[in-house]
């Protein structure tokens, strides 16, 4: 198994790799899609969720905001062009300033054996964007 990476978390004092870094990892190999989609939210709000192509729809169909201008499709440009322009992620910077303690020992999601042995080892099909 390959050794994580240490991080000094000068404000918090401790060694090791932040919580931060593994979830970003994790979300970065897709593990919160193993076995997706689940049946959480039939079972805790008692009916099965709306579809999201449902959802989108009326939004766009009954706020005020949601209608195409001119206005609004330049601020959606301007908005696209910030995202461009935005450097990525600064993880060493993020821990250092937020004082996120360091993990002294952690695996992410796909290496441990005892995860891989709950959930669906079969790669995920990502569905690309039509």
């Amino acid at each position: 198994m390959k050794k994580p990476r240490i991080l000094v978390t000068a404000a918090a004092g401790h060694t090791g790799t932040s919580q931060l870094r593994h979830y970003v990892e994790d979300y970065r190999r897709n593990a919160f899609a193993v076995n997706a989609p689940t049946d959480a939210v039939a079972s805790v709000g008692g009916r099965a969720p709306e579809e999201f192509e449902s959802i989108a729809r009326r939004y766009a169909t009954s706020r005020p905001e949601a209608r195409r201008t001119v206005l609004r499709a330049a601020k959606a440009l301007w908005n696209f062009t910030r995202i461009l322009l935005t450097p990525p992620l600064d993880l060493d910077r993020i821990d250092r300033v937020q004082g996120h303690p360091g993990l002294e020992t952690s695996e992410l999601a796909g290496d441990s054996r005892i995860w891989r042995a709950t959930h669906a080892t079969t790669q995920l099909a990502v569905r690309a964007a039509p």
